[in-house]
């Protein structure tokens, strides 16, 4: 994790960078999680849809436009985050394409 990466020689800068890119990229996904869980079906999943009806999640507090929105912006922070850092982020933007569904 990060003490990992301070131990490594990493400068206190670029963990910031990479915490404030795991925490926007991590509650993005959840909200994600929560918006697939309610718009999903069992096929496209390969698991049950709904089990999250006693838990309180983003769609079901702020609702589903609001909750793609929160999502997106997300993503978009954690992309911005990334931009502090001198080295080599193609397996961050990688990951976050993957999670958010986008492509170049």
């Amino acid at each position: 994790g990060m003490s990992g990466a301070l131990a490594g020689g990493a400068d206190p800068a670029s963990v910031r960078c990479v915490e404030g890119y795991c925490r926007s990229l991590g509650l993005a996904f959840q909200i994600q999680d929560d918006i697939l869980d309610l718009e999903g079906t069992v096929e496209e999943l390969g698991k049950n849809t709904g089990h999250d009806q006693k838990k309180q999640t983003y769609p079901r507090a702020i609702g589903l436009s609001a909750s793609k929105a929160r999502a997106e912006r997300l993503f978009e922070e954690a992309a911005e985050s990334l931009r502090g850092l001198n080295k080599k982020t193609d397996f961050f933007l990688e990951l976050l394409e993957n999670l958010s569904g986008r492509r170049k």
